[in-house]
């Protein structure tokens, strides 16, 4: 696993106000963390198995909260878009 992001992941995820090709590309991954937060895993659990980070890897936590961020913002306004 090691520090280094996956191809395709971002440590930020967008801020935009309207979806990106990057929302539409990691929208699976956004329904699968806030899934896995309902269920109660763990940041370090969701690091893993959903954006496959080392959650000890300087970041890790900051790209995890920016994804969660942006999968609620999805869910409760950016879904509107697609």
């Amino acid at each position: 696993m090691g520090s280094k992001y996956p191809d395709g992941l971002r440590r930020t995820a967008p801020t935009d106000a309207t979806v990106t090709d990057y929302d539409r590309a990691h929208l699976q991954d956004y329904i699968r963390l806030l899934d896995a937060r309902a269920a109660g895993m763990s940041g370090d659990d969701m690091c893993r198995a959903i954006l496959e980070i080392d959650p000890a890897a300087e970041g890790a936590q900051a790209t995890l909260r920016s994804h969660l961020e942006r999968a609620s913002w999805m869910s409760s306004e950016g879904f509107r878009q697609i």
